[in-house]
């Protein structure tokens, strides 16, 4: 059975997607549906790409809520949102941006 087809259209599509890699573990499939620098964020937080600590960061943002933000214009003339994750004493802050292949995740504050 082949992988389901990969919906950046929306931003729930995108965090769907993104929840999806990051519990396959697969950087492959991490790399298509985050930006360039959303991959240097994750191998500076995961052990350079751990599968395992992936995995586990996938897992642990799937049982909390993202609670989305406003849409706004982006420096690079495009669009993003910011978007928080996690208990309000901890929240992690991840920005989508809307990029020609759908919506990505850019950015990522770890809640401290």
């Amino acid at each position: 059975m082949g992988e389901k087809t990969l919906d950046l259209s929306s931003l729930e599509a995108a965090w769907e997607a993104m929840l999806d890699a990051l519990t396959s573990g697969d950087r492959g499939r991490i790399a298509r549906v985050v930006t360039e620098q959303m991959m240097l964020r994750l191998a500076t937080e995961t052990e350079d790409m751990n599968p395992r600590r992936l995995r586990q960061i996938g897992l642990s943002w799937r049982q909390w809520r993202i609670r989305w933000g406003s849409r706004q214009a982006n420096t690079e003339g495009g669009e993003s949102v910011t978007a928080l994750l996690g208990p309000k004493m901890k929240e992690h802050v991840l920005t989508f941006k809307k990029t020609t292949l759908g919506w990505k995740i850019d950015q990522w504050v770890p809640g401290l």
